[in-house]
């Protein structure tokens, strides 16, 4: 059994991959101050793997903690995973390939190689990417704007008065206007999200030809009910593209 490891700026997601099959997705919140004990949480009732695959984003010292719990409690060093030029048929855009965050890069590894054609690639996380990648595998690039929770987080610290009225609303609306403090922060940050992607969607369609719209991330439950365009939701993306480049190394 691999055990495959997504790390985030705020989330760890992982699943095992057992006879080429990934099973199902776990995820949790962690604080870097106490993350071993994340760690312990998470998998102490795992049954020892025989390799522990990464992607991580969350910097060095995040993987320096891991190793050394994953040494400790397996006796295994993990697999920490790079983006390069190309792997599994996808053509890096960057002209630096490592730049390009490694969740991105496998996320369009993975899209790649699950639907077929020209893909819109959004990551909903701390940080929203969208990146887009035509039906030949060649990545075109992308964008990176804050996410909803940390736009949220800069209004809370730079506009005191709106503070007390900011977090995520489970009920809303596309077709509506805000009636109030709360509700306003809530749309108009969603807004902002859902327009950011039919802007970059309607701005390359007509050179790219149709594009696919795929999604996948922690924020995503907020904006879904309001896209209104087609979508495929992938919340085990980086973990597909991860599941590829176990399955290249077998």
């Amino acid at each position: 059994m691999n055990l495959l490891i997504d790390i985030g700026n705020s989330c760890i997601k992982w699943a095992s991959l057992e006879h080429h099959q990934l099973m199902t997705q776990q995820r949790c919140v962690y604080h870097k101050q106490n993350i071993t004990t994340a760690f312990y949480q998470a998998w102490h009732t795992l049954n020892p793997p025989t390799a522990v695959w990464v992607s991580n984003v969350a910097g060095e010292e995040m993987a320096e903690a891991l190793q050394q719990w994953t040494q400790h409690e397996w006796g295994l060093i993990p697999h920490f995973v790079k983006s390069t030029a190309m792997a599994q048929g996808v053509k890096n855009a960057y002209q630096h390939p490592e730049k390009l965050g490694v969740d991105r890069w496998l996320g369009l590894i993975g899209a790649h190689h699950l639907i077929m054609g020209n893909l819109c690639v959004v990551d909903c996380g701390t940080a929203i990417t969208v990146d887009m990648i035509n039906h030949e595998g060649q990545h075109l690039g992308g964008i990176i704007v804050p996410g909803v929770t940390t736009m949220h987080q800069a209004l809370a610290k730079n506009a005191n008065a709106l503070a007390p009225y900011i977090s995520l609303s489970s009920q809303l609306q596309s077709d509506k206007l805000a009636t109030d403090t709360h509700e306003g922060i809530t749309l108009g940050t969603l807004y902002a999200v859902l327009g950011l992607i039919d802007y970059v969607m309607n701005r390359f369609e007509p050179t790219l030809g149709t594009l696919s719209l795929v999604l996948t991330g922690g924020s995503l439950p907020s904006l879904l009910p309001l896209l209104q365009r087609p979508y495929q939701h992938i919340p085990d993306l980086v973990l597909q593209g991860l599941t590829m480049m176990v399955m290249q190394n077998k």
